[in-house]
């Protein structure tokens, strides 16, 4: 099918904004005329729409078919998977395409085999992360999200309480299962569902029962495993063992990292242009980079190399698969990879050999702009199309 307009929708949170316009330029470097709209309209709404503009396909980042029961069938809907907390709970997407960023059965996604699903990874926008050289204002850099410190009102009260038994566990000791797993040294990474597993069936033994007697937990409970605890533990071993190497850092993210006392010196506040997070990029010695979920191909790894940045990226066992970060870059030439048993190892090995890091950041940067911006994969969108 011929693809000469397409729209895209999202929610108005300014990351997704800077990657839908990225995302827009690039199709309209390949002659697709293209409608962004930062929200995600209601059917009858997004109806209107498609009758006005009349699009060859909708794209919606987190948004499925599923939801949209009395979309037009003649137009493919396209879903793209980012947060897997958006779509894990919900039915298998009904889209044309889904597309996810990484095996979407380790996040524990519903996914419909019979819908053509495949990997869409993130891009970089060649306006606004390119190479650069300056002078470093720091050896070290961290940009992303931390959780607040678990609050002790939660750690304390009870996770779950079998009435019946008579009998309760706190948040903590639940919580202490997944640390002292992730503490051991062939800790990698952990998949959403062995994290749910290590839950219900520790949970289970703990209370002596059956597992298929334990009630369900509530969303906003399996929120703190799967989102918040591992980012939590994961980003401050990171950082502690970087702060061994060298208190040159600057920490960038949302303010949680104020109430976190051995970080709060080193934050410098929340970067939503894109031009100052490349110059942190290109004034650091070594970027750091942490994914709970061992996701390498992260928007922020590639929008670093980009830039010529040099990026420490924590190993993951999905790695070396189709969507993985080796299947596109090579360890050592274009990132340096890390284990939470030598992240300082690496750091103090990496950050005194400036030429190197530098040309790290050099062959990252070649590689992003010949293979890895908006432009390709707006051509791999129309091409999916194309084969439907």
């Amino acid at each position: 099918m011929k693809i000469d307009r397409i729209a895209l929708f999202s929610t108005d949170h300014p990351f997704y904004v800077d990657m839908l316009f990225g995302l827009a330029r690039g199709f309209e470097s390949i002659g697709v005329d293209t409608n962004v709209m930062t929200q995600l309209p209601r059917t009858e709404t997004l109806n209107s729409f498609c009758r006005q503009y009349r699009p060859s396909a909708v794209l919606e980042i987190n948004r499925s078919r599923s939801e949209l029961p009395r979309f037009p069938e003649e137009i493919p809907h396209i879903c793209w998977f980012q947060d897997y907390n958006e779509g894990r709970n919900r039915e298998p997407s009904a889209s044309d395409i889904t597309y996810y960023l990484t095996d979407p059965h380790s996040l524990g996604f519903p996914v419909n085999e019979s819908r053509l699903s495949g990997y869409l990874l993130p891009g970089v926008d060649e306006t606004r992360y390119f190479y650069g050289e300056r002078e470093r204002q720091s050896d070290l850099s961290f940009i992303g999200y931390i959780p607040q410190p678990i609050p002790k009102s939660v750690l304390d009260t009870a996770f779950i309480d079998i009435e019946a038994l008579g009998r309760s566990l706190t948040h903590r000791e639940i919580f202490d299962v997944i640390i002292d797993r992730v503490n051991r040294p062939d800790y990698i990474n952990l998949e959403v569902p062995e994290i749910r597993e290590l839950v219900y069936s520790e949970t289970a033994r703990r209370l002596g029962i059956q597992r298929e007697h334990l009630p369900g937990f509530p969303p906003e409970i399996m929120d703190w495993f799967d989102r918040r605890l591992l980012r939590m533990h994961d980003r401050r071993r990171l950082l502690k063992s970087a702060l061994n190497v060298s208190e040159s850092m600057r920490i960038y993210g949302t303010i949680e990292w104020r109430e976190w006392p051995e970080f709060a010196r080193y934050y410098r506040g929340y970067l939503s242009n894109q031009d100052d997070i490349r110059a942190v990029f290109q004034t650091t010695g070594i970027n750091l980079h942490n994914n709970p979920n061992g996701f390498g191909m992260h928007f922020r790894v590639l929008e670093c190399m980009a830039s010529g940045g040099c990026i420490m990226v924590n190993r993951g066992r999905s790695d070396d698969d189709e969507a993985g970060i080796n299947a596109f870059f090579e360890p050592g030439v274009h990132y340096v990879p890390y284990t939470f048993n030598d992240c300082e190892a690496v750091c103090r090995e990496h950050l005194p050999d400036t030429e190197r890091a530098r040309r790290i950041g050099r062959e990252a940067s070649r590689l992003v702009h010949a293979e890895h911006t908006w432009t390709h994969r707006a051509r791999q969108i129309v091409g999916d199309l194309a084969q439907r």
